[in-house]
């Protein structure tokens, strides 16, 4: 669990008062909403330092979200998951209290959460970014073409590109590559089910205009996540927020009376047969 205060001591000098440690909020809130799901879910909590293990959540807790025109009431669901750290080859089940709501959020809509718990109340608030399509293109380089892409060979076809807009709302982007065929198979690791990278808010490929954000999914194709072999792959983009960005690169939560986040991603997948020949 993320760190929610750091408790900081100013040592004073003979009779000089020194500052008192910062308070530590009550709950941690870990909510995102996932535009073009059906499914929502919130995890709640205390907070927690870093040497401490993972708390099951809680599950007394009401949680509340709304977008002015309808609410939506969460309900605890006592949850197994399996977690692998990042380094560490070994996986362990786990299992969490999460909040459930079924709802799908409409995009460029601003939501209000609370939290309620005993005497604590935690609220935020935070809009969703609007939808986007998404492309896999061919490039010719040599004679600057594009193509749309049936069937992605490897390593021939490394450089195939996912190429999208630049969308409304967010902030930042994450990309995953992953076989569809084994999307069932998230608690395996063996090998690691996808790959993901964070793709800034700018056009980083060389050659690419600025009206478009792109990111070479294959180009990867050594890495674990493609030990499966043959197959349908997806390519998933993540479109985050500003709230869902400055959480997850800038470590800001953006919560009354609670440490964490509640913030929103958009997304856009396509699915596509994928072969490994030889070069």
């Amino acid at each position: 669990m993320r760190r929610a205060a750091l408790l900081m001591l100013l040592l004073g000098v003979g009779c000089e008062d020194y500052a008192p440690p910062p308070s530590v909020p009550p709950l941690y809130v870990s909510a995102q909403l996932v535009v073009g799901d059906s499914i929502q879910y919130i995890f709640v909590d205390r907070p927690r330092s870093p040497e401490e293990p993972r708390g099951e959540g809680f599950n007394d807790a009401m949680v509340v979200v709304s977008d002015g025109d309808s609410t939506y009431t969460y309900t605890p669901i006592y949850t197994s998951i399996r977690v692998m750290a990042f380094g560490d080859t070994s996986t362990k089940e786990d299992s969490v209290w999460l909040y459930v709501a079924h709802f799908s959020p409409r995009p460029k809509t601003t939501y209000s959460l609370t939290v309620i718990r005993g005497g604590d109340t935690a609220t935020g608030t935070t809009t969703t970014p609007d939808v986007f399509p998404l492309l896999l293109l061919r490039f010719n380089f040599e004679d600057s073409s594009v193509s749309p892409v049936d069937t992605v060979r490897l390593p021939q076809d490394s450089t195939v590109l996912a190429v999208w807009r630049p969308v409304e709302g967010a902030a930042y982007y994450y990309a995953f590559v992953y076989n569809y065929d084994k999307r069932d198979s998230l608690t395996l690791f063996r090998p690691p089910r996808y790959l993901f990278v964070a793709v800034p808010d700018t056009a980083l490929f060389p050659g690419a205009p600025d009206s478009l954000r792109v990111f070479p999914p294959f180009a990867y194709y050594e890495a674990p996540a493609f030990a499966w072999g043959d197959g349908n792959h997806a390519v998933k983009v993540w479109a985050l927020n500003e709230d869902r960005y400055r959480w997850g690169i800038l470590d800001e939560g953006n919560l009354n009376n609670a440490a964490g986040f509640f913030a929103a991603v958009s997304q856009s997948v396509v699915i596509t047969p994928v072969k490994f020949t030889s070069p």
